[in-house]
């Protein structure tokens, strides 16, 4: 099989200067006239090379990370070169981002996915060449650096563990109740108003009315405003007091 990929033009197929059959020119994937790109099956494709730097994790909850005691933002040292792939236009629906691993000063990123085929097939893509490199120490160091890892070989049982239908289970990620008052968004989950929630959304006619039933059955009365009260915003640039 000969691919002339970059350099195409030496291809039978474009050098006969016959564009009936310039679909069959072996061109690099992306660029060729069938369609779509690789990384529509893939789920990533080719960035750039050459690369030597660590694989980020950015979603160790995945079952791909089963088993690893993985968290978010631990590196596998060295995995990731000498060519690196990421995620382009095309990728499928529903794709999963393990790793998003930054190089070039953080200025690129390689990306490590997995998705399941309409068919039920895993499609696992580890987004960078040197990932053998973690699966053992064949002719290392005498060719290339001794990075044997004991974390990327259990992420590869469990891919293997999944085309054979046993697909590990992942971690889900523990839920985090916070509300930081600063998106206009009520968090359910943490703020509950009672009998004035309706109030809240309802405008001011709706809290006086709220406070004058309420006041209605517990005798309490609303205190007179203060004069000259005071206004405090929350925005520190615009305290004033004395108005």
């Amino acid at each position: 099989m000969v691919c002339y990929k970059d350099n195409w033009a030496l291809d039978s197929y474009a050098k006969d200067k016959t564009s009936s059959n310039d679909y069959l020119i072996t061109r690099r994937w992306r660029n060729n006239s069938a369609k779509p790109p690789e990384d529509a099956l893939i789920g990533v494709m080719y960035e750039t090379d050459p690369v030597d730097t660590d694989i980020v994790i950015e979603d160790s909850s995945n079952w791909v990370c089963a088993g690893t005691g993985l968290r978010d933002g631990d590196r596998l040292v060295g995995l990731l070169g000498y060519e690196a792939d990421r995620i382009f236009d095309n990728a499928p629906a529903g794709i999963a981002r393990i790793a998003h691993s930054p190089y070039a000063n953080g200025t690129k990123y390689s990306d490590m996915t997995v998705y399941t085929a309409t068919s039920g097939a895993t499609v696992f893509a580890t987004g960078s060449m040197q990932w053998v490199y973690g699966l053992d120490d064949y002719n290392a160091p005498t060719l290339r650096p001794v990075r044997s890892s004991d974390t990327a070989k259990q992420m590869t049982r469990n891919v293997l563990a999944s085309f054979l239908g046993n697909r590990p289970s992942g971690t889900p990620k523990p839920t985090v109740l916070s509300d930081n008052f600063d998106d206009n968004n009520r968090n359910t989950a943490t703020w509950n108003y009672g009998t004035i929630q309706g109030a809240f959304y309802s405008g001011a006619a709706a809290w006086d009315s709220t406070m004058l039933s309420s006041n209605a059955t517990s005798g309490w009365r609303s205190p007179p405003e203060p004069p000259s009260a005071a206004i405090i915003t929350t925005d520190t640039s615009r305290r004033t007091a004395g108005i």
